[in-house]
């Protein structure tokens, strides 16, 4: 009976070592990870820059056919006054009709109040006034408008300025007018760019820019009207002139 037990406990003895050494053999590495990574494209060249919209190059904006170039300025001149850099002086360019001119005007340059130059004014393809009678790149001038009242002289690399819309226009804006010839009609223009106009009875509401630094255009739905801004010697307005035809005037001083 002894020698039994001592038999199986051999036995038992071995089957344990042999789990053991079974156990043992197993590799304790965790298995490898197979994921693939995402592919970058790479690259092969710098993305194009964007062109800035806020751009510094002067651009022609307007036909210089269709801008008013202004009234007298007095008996020597006859338009506005362009002044350099927008400073008022005795430097500054206008625009005279001329009728040996496909575009009807010549330009004039002053400097120190005297007249320098002046020039037959034609325009290219590009919008540009240029001289019309020289010959292709030898231009004295090369000018665009970049709006009503900004000019850009490309040969010069000037400004020029005929004044600021908003400021010339404080000296009629809501000021109440009535035409000095028929006081039912009257015309108010508001500072916000709209206005109302009572004709033969009837109440128009308006639109109006300034046309020039000397100019004003109002339109009542049906047709556009240019009134001149006509001051005294100091800058006080006297009154609006339709060509003469309606001339109104401020209600207050039409009351006096």
């Amino acid at each position: 009976m002894k020698k039994i037990i001592t038999v199986l406990a051999l036995v038992l003895t071995v089957v344990m070592l042999l789990s053991l050494s079974a156990c043992g053999g197993e590799s304790s590495k965790p298995a490898e990870v197979t994921e693939e990574l995402p592919v970058v494209p790479a690259v092969t060249e710098a993305p194009a820059k964007e062109e800035s919209a806020d751009s510094n190059e002067p651009a022609a904006n307007v036909d210089p056919a269709v801008v008013n170039m202004g009234q007298a300025i007095d008996e020597k001149h006859t338009a506005d006054a362009w002044y350099k850099d927008g400073v008022e002086g005795g430097d500054y360019i206008y625009f005279e009709l001329a009728d040996n001119s496909d575009l009807g005007l010549a330009y004039v340059k002053m400097e120190n109040g005297e007249r320098v130059s002046t020039v037959l004014c034609t325009v290219n393809a590009e919008l540009h006034v240029v001289d019309a009678e020289a010959e292709a790149g030898e231009s004295s001038i090369d000018l665009v408008f970049v709006d009503n009242f900004r000019v850009y002289d490309y040969k010069s690399e000037t400004w020029y300025v005929r004044g600021d819309p908003a400021t010339l226009s404080t000296i009629f804006a809501d000021v109440a007018f009535v035409n000095q010839d028929d006081d039912t009609n009257t015309l108010i223009l508001r500072a916000d760019g709209t206005g109302t106009e009572l004709f033969q009875g009837q109440e128009d509401e308006l639109t109006w820019e300034m046309d020039s630094a000397t100019t004003v255009k109002y339109n009542d739905g049906s047709y556009d009207h240019v009134l001149q801004i006509v001051c005294d010697e100091t800058g006080n307005l006297i009154s609006l002139s339709e060509q003469n035809f309606r001339i109104f005037v401020p209600a207050e001083a039409a009351a006096e």
